[in-house]
């Protein structure tokens, strides 16, 4: 269970600093990266697939799916899918031994 803790927090940490915003200098007011455009017609229409079909949305629609800034939200939310997924893991995956100095549960 340290293990986990250990991880979460790390995660947590590491999401922090992802979300820090960068020092920029006075003339770089979050201009919009030159790469960061629609390269489909069709991505305003189908907006509502860029959660479903993120990684071929963020290729091909990444400015109708918000997807321009620094990728830092993004890997908030992929940090936070896997914190779910480590609170949700049955406890029959984690390793039957203790660590040392840890208190048996069973």
């Amino acid at each position: 269970m340290k293990m986990y803790l250990t991880l979460a927090i790390f995660c947590v940490l590491l999401a922090t600093a992802c979300s820090m915003p960068s020092k920029k200098g006075p003339n770089d007011k979050d201009r919009p990266n030159k790469e960061c455009r629609d390269k489909r017609p069709t991505c305003k229409g189908v907006a509502y697939l860029c959660e479903d079909y993120e990684r071929y949305m963020s290729k091909f629609c990444p400015q109708t799916c918000g997807m321009c800034s620094k990728n830092s939200e993004k890997k908030i939310k992929d940090l936070k899918k896997i914190l779910n997924a480590i609170w949700k893991t049955p406890k029959h995956f984690e390793r039957s031994r203790n660590f040392p100095n840890e208190k048996s549960t069973s």
